[in-house]
């Protein structure tokens, strides 16, 4: 289609074409944007006539308001969880103290850390940085740098 070797999509029906509204939509503005013609025999629909440009908008009116209910649908949910106590997002990273001490005293690089206490070298690096630098950020890996920085 985009080394332009088509004029016209012929498709059994729209639910065969297209995995959602939305991706129906972004394909059928790829193929407005080429110049190529879209049509559906179930549905009966042109995008190269008048009417079928006018059910073409419709149907790009409803995936985008098929869109706003969602994202204001999780939104709601989030906020009904938070609400009720609900903890969003990932369990802190926890390490035993004496461990990361260790790790600490003996310099180890971040992916030998990182083997050493069980998690991600990213998270490694996250534990070896707050503690050397004292920075107190928002993770569960830096609070429990800094907890074994006190201990």
């Amino acid at each position: 289609m985009k080394a332009r070797r088509l004029d016209v999509v012929v498709v059994a029906a729209f639910d065969r074409f297209g995995r959602s509204v939305r991706h129906l939509v972004e394909t059928l503005e790829l193929f407005r944007h080429l110049d190529v013609e879209f049509i559906s025999l179930r549905e009966q629909i042109d995008t190269g006539s008048p009417l079928g440009q006018a059910v073409f908008t419709i149907i790009a009116a409803i995936a985008q308001l098929e869109r706003s209910l969602i994202v204001e649908r999780v939104k709601a949910g989030l906020r009904r969880a938070k609400a009720e106590g609900k903890r969003l997002g990932r369990e802190p990273l926890r390490v035993d103290p004496a461990r990361l001490r260790d790790v600490l005293r003996r310099r180890l690089s971040a992916r030998q850390a990182a083997r050493e206490l069980g998690c991600s070298t990213a998270s490694a690096w996250r534990l070896i940085h707050a503690h050397t630098t004292g920075a107190a950020e928002a993770d569960g890996a830096s609070r429990a740098a800094e907890e074994a920085a006190h201990a």
